[in-house]
């Protein structure tokens, strides 16, 4: 894996600017947190981050399942459909605050991004009501 591109320019943030990003993310609406500290947290692209589902959030096991888009192919030279589980820290999927005022922007999957914390943005953490 290469750290430098042909010109010499440095392709990832080191420590410090890690953590400068997530100071900015952390002040951000939860719809933007949430995209950020999944793209952080998973080591994720960004094609691969609007892929993500509810259903490939495993919160008892704390990992995301990501489907990686990079063209692969089998033995046979068929195209091929690789997923990864990649483990979270606790605190990424645990809920933390109440919903927002707002409804704030929507998300074309899941509706209204209404709610912090990243088990509330993909769709966990809602109260239902049963009858």
């Amino acid at each position: 894996m290469a750290l430098y591109d042909t010109r010499g320019h440095r392709l990832y943030l080191n420590a410090e600017e890690r953590d400068a990003v997530m100071a900015q993310a952390r002040k951000r609406s939860a719809r933007d947190r949430t995209l950020i500290e999944t793209l952080h947290f998973t080591g994720c692209r960004p094609s691969e981050l609007i892929e993500i589902t509810p259903a490939r959030i495993d919160l008892s096991g704390g990992t995301v399942t990501i489907r990686s888009l990079k063209k692969r192919k089998d033995a046979k030279g068929s195209a091929k459909i690789v997923y990864r589980a990649v483990p979270v820290p606790p605190l990424y999927l645990a809920p933390s605050t109440p919903p927002m005022a707002s409804e704030g922007p929507r998300n074309q999957r899941n509706g209204p991004m209404r709610q912090s914390g990243t088990c509330r943005a993909f769709g966990f953490g809602r109260s239902s009501k049963t009858s």
